[in-house]
């Protein structure tokens, strides 16, 4: 199996069907991680990559995917 190196992707995008949420990571955030855990809604505390969550101006498009 491949990788792909940090020079071929910039973003990370994933799409969290339970909770109905996107998520834009940056390559850097998710470099070195084999899986990705996700905090539900409600639960207390602030997750590490809340503030990626709907974060479509990162990529250039403020409105995120339309469909």
């Amino acid at each position: 199996m491949l990788a792909y190196t940090e020079s071929e992707v910039d973003f990370v995008v994933a799409y969290i069907i339970r909770e109905k949420a996107w998520y834009v990571l940056p390559v850097g955030e998710v470099m070195g991680h084999k899986s990705l855990r996700g905090r539900p809604r409600g639960c207390s505390g602030e997750h590490p990559c809340a503030h990626y969550r709907d974060a479509w101006h990162l990529l250039g498009e403020p409105g995120g995917p339309a469909y």
